[in-house]
Parts: structure tokens; sequence; C-alpha cells
């Protein structure tokens, strides 16, 4: 993974952007940043922290990378059958996270560092 979320929402860089990381699945990985959130997110919570975390890194990985809202997608969207990873939880907030960058992306055009991501 690129990019670690603890469960205290601490963002940790791991693996360089520029280097595949290792999902554990069949499918290529290849110009995908990957985020992963500490827990086992299908039985276990999935906190106010982590999720402000994970908006705020998806939010600016999209716009550093220029990544369009549908793109953004977990574990299970790319390998289905293989895993349920990201869990419920996570599954269930990435459509509010696409909604943002889709909403800073219409505002602000594809430049969304003209104003603060908080």
């Amino acid at each position: 993974y690129h990019y670690y979320i603890d469960w205290n929402g601490g963002i940790a860089e791991c693996r360089p952007i520029t280097i595949p990381g290792d999902t554990n699945t069949s499918y290529d990985v290849r110009g995908h940043a990957l985020v992963v959130v500490e827990g086992t997110l299908s039985d276990e919570p999935f906190n106010d922290d982590q999720r402000k975390a994970l908006m705020k890194t998806v939010v600016w990985l999209a716009n550093k990378y220029q990544i369009p809202a549908d793109r953004i997608k977990g574990h299970m969207d790319y390998a289905p059958g293989e895993t349920d990873c990201p869990g419920e939880a996570v599954t269930n907030f990435l459509p509010e996270i696409r909604r943002k960058v889709r909403e800073l992306q219409q505002d602000w055009g594809t430049n969304l560092q003209k104003r603060s991501l908080d």
C-alpha cells in the first residue's frame, strides 16, 4: 500500500507511489494509488477519525494525480469474488468520497489546489 490510515486517523506514507502496491488479488495494480485503513472493517468499527483521514487522503490523491471520481473504488470492485476488502463500512463511504471529489473538480476545475481541502 502507498498510504496507511491508523485507528486514530493518522496518515502514513508507506510504499513510494512509483512502485506498484500489492493487494493479494489478481487485478493489475499499476496506476493505482492504494490506501489501507487499519482494522478488519467488515466486522470492526470504521470510526470518524478514520473517515476524515480517508476523505482527506483520497481527495488529495485525486487532486494530485487528476483521478476522476468514478475511478475511486475498493479492491472488491476490481477483483470481485476474491476479497471483501475494504469492508462494508468503507464501501458504503466511497460514494460520499466520490461525490466530494466530483464536487471539488466541478467547482474548481481540475486544479483543486485553488482552495483548502480541509
